[in-house]
């Protein structure tokens, strides 16, 4: 890990060979990233191309000591579950639709869970993904506004390398 350090960054973005699941990850994380994108803030990242990057990079550094107290060796289904997380507590009132049942946008995570354990998958990594996008909603969105703390701004040095983009409404 020392002589490749890219390798805790490069793993959360590891969907696999190609298959039916490759398929599934890759829809939700550009379904997910697209609604996050191309909503204006609070709820998105429209024109905020450095806080877009910083979201995912935060999730990225809480789910590396996660995978290694709980041994998981690729953290692209954890890195996709924070990313759903974050986007499904922005908009929990929201109405979804998944395979004809209809829920509230909140319960969407858990909902996949369970779908992966009734699969046969180890719930561990979509709970890492949970607590990882719980600790950006929380240090994001919900400290500034209940404790008047707020220690995830993004760093100045992410908008010297993505300046904010004007938007045309």
């Amino acid at each position: 890990l020392l002589t490749e350090p890219w390798r805790l960054v490069t793993s959360a973005f590891f969907l696999g060979p190609f298959s039916m699941s490759f398929m599934f990850n890759l829809v939700f994380f550009v379904i997910y990233q697209k609604r996050l994108e191309e909503e204006d803030y609070p709820l998105g990242f429209m024109g905020r191309t450095a806080d877009h990057v910083w979201m995912m990079l935060a999730i990225v550094l809480v789910l590396v000591p996660l995978a290694v107290f709980f041994s998981l060796k690729v953290l692209s289904l954890s890195f996709i579950m924070g990313i759903v997380w974050v986007w499904c507590k922005r908009h929990e009132q929201q109405e979804l639709v998944f395979y004809g049942f209809a829920f509230k946008a909140g319960y969407f995570p858990w909902i996949l869970t369970l779908i992966h354990v009734l699969m046969g998958s180890s719930p561990f990594g979509d709970i890492c993904g949970i607590v990882a996008g719980h600790f950006y909603v929380c240090t994001k969105d919900v400290f500034p506004n209940t404790h008047n703390i707020s220690i995830m701004n993004t760093p100045q040095f992410m908008y010297n390398i993505f300046p904010p983009q004007k938007v045309a409404v």
